[in-house]
């Protein structure tokens, strides 16, 4: 398909001001590179959201089995959600909550319910007051963890809050991504290494892959404004640079703003990327 001619300004004047303010900044003042930076964060956030997708199924199918082993669901025939739970009405408010939203659809079975509650329903299951209910059962879930659940608590908050940012279209410009994708696949492992080793070989082999190998080999940095300022000083459009930034090359190099955590390029936890 022929590239579309793209009249910046009109996209300018449609954008506001205070959610272009931090690309404007990155970018020097300069708008039609800030646009451009705009876009390479869409693009990012994007990959990585599809990649927290994988991660937000694993956690909730492993919970859920964890759960309905405990509560004997499959004798009692009574879903787990639907019995009290060990530390308070977080359960049953959440549950009834997306009860009422299915069902005028018709769609309040099972499945739905539990494909309906929130990533934060899931990660507060693993909060303090659930510890009766971790020591129980849902340290079962993490069989490579250390078996603390305030470690694995940490672990599935942070892709909360980094799920969230994504979700609603935060910038990533000052967000090291490739960590924070990294620290998917390292939740992914402690639930199970081969389903973490699958979520990488599915990512490889989407259409995003060149974005993902380059987060997942630690190529490519979320806070690039060192290219921006090469597109800036540049004859041609940013435009140009978008199709670099998304490959796996060496000479991409690193953000112009380094990141401040160390880690080994492809390396999550046990699982060596491959990509």
């Amino acid at each position: 398909m022929p590239p579309v001619e793209v009249d910046e300004s009109v996209v300018w004047n449609l954008l506001s001001e205070p959610r272009m303010g931090p690309y404007l900044d990155g970018a020097a003042g300069n708008k039609a590179a800030a646009l451009g930076l705009y876009e390479w964060s869409a693009r990012t956030s994007s990959a990585a959201f599809e990649i927290v997708g994988h991660l937000e199924v694993l956690l909730r199918n492993t919970l859920d089995r964890c759960l309905r082993r405990h509560f004997r669901e499959d004798q009692s025939g009574i879903p787990w959600f639907l019995l009290p739970t060990p530390g308070g009405e977080h359960v049953e408010n959440a549950v009834t909550t997306v009860r009422e939203r299915l069902r005028p659809q018709r769609k309040e079975s099972r499945h739905q319910i539990i494909a309906g509650l929130s990533f934060g329903f899931w990660s507060g299951l693993l909060g303090p007051k659930y510890e009766e209910l971790w020591r129980d059962c849902l340290h079962e879930a993490f069989p490579n963890s250390s078996g603390k659940r305030k470690q694995v608590a940490v672990a599935v908050e942070r892709v909360r809050k980094f799920r969230n940012r994504l979700a609603h279209h935060d910038s990533t410009i000052n967000v090291d991504v490739p960590f924070e994708v990294r620290q998917i696949f390292e939740l992914a492992a402690y639930i199970d290494v081969n389903a973490a080793r699958t979520c990488v070989s599915q990512d490889a082999r989407s259409g995003r892959s060149s974005v993902l190998r380059s987060m997942l080999t630690g190529r490519l940095k979320s806070r690039s404004l060192l290219c921006f300022t090469v597109a800036i000083t540049s004859s041609g459009p940013l435009r140009s640079l978008l199709g670099c930034v998304f490959q796996t090359t060496d000479s991409i190099g690193k953000s112009p703003v380094s990141s401040t955590r160390q880690s080994q390029p492809g390396r999550m936890g046990d699982i060596r990327c491959s990509c």
